[in-house]
């Protein structure tokens, strides 16, 4: 069993995390379910309120797709990443 090397370890962080990488990681249906899921649960544990917008900072935002979800669920965020 080999342990997976990190892109990043290996070059500049630009080489591997560009616009060209955040298409194919937005388009990739495995990794959409997976951000879904993690925010669903995160909203789960924040226990943030149904039916009232809470204002959310999703730090390490990446393309967005934790936010897509939580305006799905009425609250309003920003993000950096």
């Amino acid at each position: 069993f080999e342990k997976m090397s990190r892109p990043e370890l290996t070059g500049h962080a630009s080489l591997f995390y560009n616009a060209k990488e955040a298409r194919k990681y937005d388009s990739s249906s495995r990794m959409v379910g997976i951000q879904r899921e993690i925010t669903e649960r995160a909203i789960e544990l924040l226990k943030l309120p149904e039916g009232r917008p809470s204002f959310v900072l999703d730090v390490g935002c990446g393309s967005g797709l934790s936010g897509q979800v939580l305006e799905e669920h009425g609250h309003v965020w920003v993000g950096c990443d």
